[in-house]
This record gives structure tokens, sequence and C-alpha cells, in this order.
């Protein structure tokens, strides 16, 4: 895991959401090195922690056992 200094206050700090994000090359196509360009079909996935007691009253009992399982909900 890299960490980052930021510039906000530590105020702000505390109510900042890391974001893992990860890029995934599916495919590339042809590469134009005189200009720097290529074209290519990528995948984004990102990932962050929330606390649980922050959206479990809004989730069903079914989805909240599932959570607790380590599954996962849609």
């Amino acid at each position: 895991m890299t960490t980052i200094e930021s510039d906000l206050p530590s105020s702000q700090m505390d109510k900042a959401t890391i974001v893992h994000v990860r890029l995934v090359f599916l495919r590339i196509g042809e590469i134009d090195t005189l200009n720097e360009k290529y074209q290519a079909h990528v995948s984004i996935e990102s990932r962050w922690s929330i606390l649980f007691e922050k959206f479990s009253y809004k989730l069903s009992s079914d989805d909240q056992q599932r959570l607790n399982n380590g599954k996962s909900i849609s």
C-alpha cells in the first residue's frame, strides 16, 4: 500500500476515504510510438472500506447475514 501525504487540513483528513484503484489492460491495440498514443480496452476496479454500522440499518436481515459470512451483496 502506498502512503500519500495530503494538502488537506487534518479536520478534512478525518472525513477522507481511502480508495484503492486497479487498472487492468485487457487488450492493447496498435501503438503509435511517434505520437505516443495507443488504444486499449481496460477494466477499472475500485475498493474502499466503510464501517458496517454506517449502512447496515438499510440492509435486509438476509443481506446483513451474507455480509457477516464474508459474502458479497448487490
